[in-house]
């Protein structure tokens, strides 16, 4: 499949490592398109310097975006800007989507709630610059989600892959954890859980096989992804990091609501995907907030909140692209 990471063993172990058909240039091309909506070609080539703190210009970012466009990830979309002037738009596909959030399925020890876990995850790893491959549930020995990290706007670094795993109720499932803790002796493993007795389980797991076991306290998923880069940055086989967050499956539903008190809109892209914006110093701020579950919309209108000023009581109303709140 165009696209597609290809599949091999890893050097020195029986985990499948991917090696993406993409640059990390064109990957960072393709999750602007996504978030932006569609690609301004004007001033990408100094953002992308940015990005990868090394020289990017305007010819690079059009062969990049020419590759994305030949192998049906983006597609060109002319019309007029303000002015009357002709514009190109380049805006992102299905298949592009695909390549960010790709299907997840099969048998999970946590089922949907572990498929939601794995989907933030792939989210704030993303959002950090790395370059995420998913199980998709077909077999094979592999991780939850494979890291890699960027050399730069055009390799990855094939030699120091991540793994991170999601572990539901692994006292009912030691052996399934022992041999994603084998995984760690060939790369560093990340385990993310829901409870600290759960937590407990796999650090005593990763102990009893001899695996250097990191604590990651943070209060949130995404302080602690972003916590675990300085952790990645020294890529030391046999070590495990462990975090447990003790949200509850409503965590999506109540987020919502706490980031409206904070002053965010709303946008919900695919009818799956729901994302929280405000405008703060000159820029937009994006938050994920999570995959809208079947009776989210139910829950959500049930439910009335006073404003910012806590004088106007609301009430939410689901829409397909976003959620408007009117006075009650």
């Amino acid at each position: 499949m165009p696209g597609a990471p290809e599949k091999h063993q890893a050097k020195s172990g029986p985990c499948e490592v991917p090696t993406p058909t993409i640059t990390p240039l064109e990957w960072e091309l393709l999750k602007r398109a996504w978030s932006d909506d569609w690609l301004e070609v004007s001033g990408l080539a100094d953002s992308m310097t940015d990005v990868f703190d090394e020289w990017v210009d305007d010819y690079d970012i059009d062969d990049a975006i020419e590759h994305l466009v030949d192998r049906g990830m983006l597609y060109r979309k002319r019309g007029k800007d303000e002015y009357g002037d002709d514009e190109t738009r380049y805006m992102i596909t299905n298949y592009g989507k695909k390549q960010l959030y790709p299907d997840i399925t099969g048998k999970r020890g946590g089922g949907t709630y572990h498929i939601m876990d794995v989907e933030a995850l792939l989210y704030f790893f993303r959002d950090l610059g790395y370059f995420t491959h998913a199980d998709r549930g077909f077999g094979g020995r592999k991780a939850d989600i494979l890291l890699l990290a960027p050399k730069g706007p055009y390799e990855w670094d094939l030699e120091h892959p991540i793994g991170v795993e999601v572990e539901w109720k692994p006292g009912k499932h030691r052996d399934r954890v022992r041999e994603n803790v084998e995984k760690a002796r060939w790369m560093p493993i990340f385990f993310c859980t829901r409870k600290m007795r759960w937590r407990r389980t796999i650090e005593e797991l990763a102990r009893e096989a001899g695996a250097r076991v990191v604590i990651i306290s943070e209060p949130g998923v995404g302080e602690a992804a972003a916590a675990l880069t300085k952790f990645f940055r020294r890529w030391e086989p046999n070590t495990i990091a462990v975090y447990a967050s003790e949200r509850t499956p409503t965590e999506v539903f109540e987020k919502t609501f706490a980031l409206k008190r904070e002053g965010y809109h709303f946008r919900i892209r695919d009818r799956r995907y729901l994302y929280a914006k405000k405008k703060v110093g000159g820029r937009t701020e994006e938050v994920y907030v999570g995959k809208i579950f079947d009776d989210f919309k139910e829950r959500v209108e049930n439910k009335l909140m006073f404003d910012e000023t806590g004088e106007k009581l609301l009430r939410p109303v689901v829409l397909e692209k976003t959620i408007k709140w009117a006075e009650v």
